[in-house]
């Protein structure tokens, strides 16, 4: 369709009318509304209703239409309706200069003209191949008095579908994301407070442009180690080379990579940090075209405390609505499934009995698009406790520790094969009497201080010092000096 260049009358200059002569003021509104109805085959209606009016004489017979057609004169009669009961009429076509209705009295001559009514009139559609939006503006609609109107803008694609774009109270709309290469249709309804309604001419735009991907599709996010790996997807069918992998620390998105190969599925990256992902594609306006879904790598905390692990996850950006599940490797058991909080405390109840202190975690957190998968592992820091005394005659063993009174050296919650020691005994005068080495192969009650000299003759009863280097898997390592007493009894 055509863009109308339309005329709104601020002042109605008045002439008489050869035919039914009348003057053109306002004397009060019969027009309910005036509607275009636009036919499938692009064809027009014009739809124009009103009400009764009050007091309506008794030798009205009807009504008749006008249409405003401006100076010389003020309006034309289009059609006079001999019904006295009838509130429609629909003509053919539309006119855009507005339309009245006057009753008609067979024994007089008709009533003065009142308000004319104009629908609202598109009056200029354009399409933005950048931006890939179309703004419209249009004239208000004339008629009503009330000053609180506001305008439906619909939307018909291909003839067909239709849609309500928004809903607002001026004269001009921007609808952003316009389907591409698309013939739409598109309408503007006035609405009155009470709901009636008066509908404008179809206005018609074809949005031609490069085809755009359908879909990006960021599936999964890995993340361990530091170093972030995303999976994702591209429409085929797009028509667009531009592509970029898109990260932000907080609200803004920065540009990690740029890339032509739409069949690109995969990309890595180093990140020392909590960061939102997202795959965009470019027009060669430099303007964004599609933008996948965002998906987040995870920081996965791990604090030892006590004989626990305290667990705890980056809280998701901007609300989003992630689910958590964790699981401890290698096995995969299932600590949590499907929470929304990022904490969790997992004990440590088997330390003694593992022959590894790493403890590795996985955590998957799901969108209804996407998932996001981060790894974390850390090492066990095991507690260290020392006798104070040795008996080297003593065959009793300590209830809670399982130590025989004669076997002086670390005790630790950690299986034998995770550290390695040296324990060094010196007595008062700075001289050493034991020096003893535990590597991971061995048994450390084999390689304690049974207080004793090294040729096997007990030392006198007195107090000593010990001097122990502990070394744990993970690099981790202890030094403990103290005194050790010497005890017969």
């Amino acid at each position: 369709m055509h863009t109308r260049n339309i005329i709104l009358p601020l002042l109605l200059l008045c002439n008489v009318l050869p035919a039914r002569a009348q003057e053109c003021r306002p004397e009060g509104n019969l027009i309910t509304a005036v509607s275009v109805i636009t036919n499938p085959d692009g064809s027009e209606q014009t739809l124009i209703t009103w009400d009764t009016p009050p007091g309506l004489p008794a030798d009205a017979a009807g009504y008749i239409i006008y249409e405003y057609a401006g100076p010389p004169y003020c309006a034309n009669p289009v059609h006079t309706i001999y019904d006295r009961t009838a509130t429609s009429y629909t003509r053919s076509g539309f006119h855009p200069g507005g339309y009245t209705v006057a009753v008609y009295r067979a024994t007089a001559p008709p009533s003065s003209l009142p308000q004319h009514h104009v629908p609202p009139v598109i009056s200029a559609a354009g399409y933005d191949a950048c931006r890939y939006s179309v703004s419209l503006t249009w004239s208000p609609y004339v008629g009503w008095d009330e000053p609180d109107i506001t305008y439906n803008i619909y939307v018909l694609l291909d003839g067909q579908r239709q849609q309500l774009a928004g809903r607002i109270a001026g004269t001009a709309f921007l609808w952003h994301d316009a389907p591409d290469n698309k013939t739409i249709d598109f309408y503007v309804q006035a609405v009155r407070s009470d709901g009636i309604t008066g509908d404008s001419p179809h206005e018609r735009v074809t949005t031609a442009t490069l085809q755009r991907p359908a879909a990006i599709d960021l599936s999964r996010l890995e993340y361990a180690g530091n170093e972030v790996r995303l999976n994702f997807h591209i429409d085929p069918a797009t028509a667009l080379t531009q592509f970029e992998v898109q990260r932000a620390a907080d609200a803004g998105f920065d540009t990690q990579y740029t890339f032509s190969d739409k069949t690109l599925a995969t990309y890595a990256e180093s990140a020392g940090g909590a960061f939102s992902y997202r795959v965009a594609a470019k027009n060669d306006c430099g303007q964004i075209a599609r933008v996948s879904d965002t998906l987040q790598n995870f920081m996965l905390d791990m604090t030892s405390q006590y004989d626990a692990w305290q667990l705890q996850w980056t809280t998701p950006a901007s609300g989003q609505p992630y689910r958590f599940s964790l699981y401890r490797l290698p096995d995969a058991a299932t600590l949590v499934s499907g929470t929304t909080n990022n904490t969790f405390v997992d004990p440590v109840t088997d330390l003694h009995r593992r022959q590894s202190l790493k403890y590795c975690y996985r955590l998957e957190a799901t969108t209804a698009h996407g998932e996001s998968v981060s790894e974390a592992c850390a090492f066990y820091r095991p507690r260290i406790a020392m006798p104070d005394a040795v008996n080297p005659f003593g065959t009793a063993a300590n209830l809670h520790t399982g130590r025989v009174r004669n076997q002086f050296g670390p005790i630790t919650n950690a299986h034998p094969a995770t550290y390695t020691y040296r324990l060094k005994i010196i007595n008062r005068n700075g001289a050493k009497i034991a020096d003893i080495t535990k590597d991971l192969g061995d048994n450390p009650t084999e390689k304690s201080w049974n207080g004793c000299f090294a040729d096997g003759a007990a030392v006198p009863a007195e107090a000593y010092t010990y001097s122990l280097e502990m070394q744990f898997e993970g690099g981790h390592s202890e030094r403990l000096t103290g005194p050790v007493v010497v005890l017969y009894e």
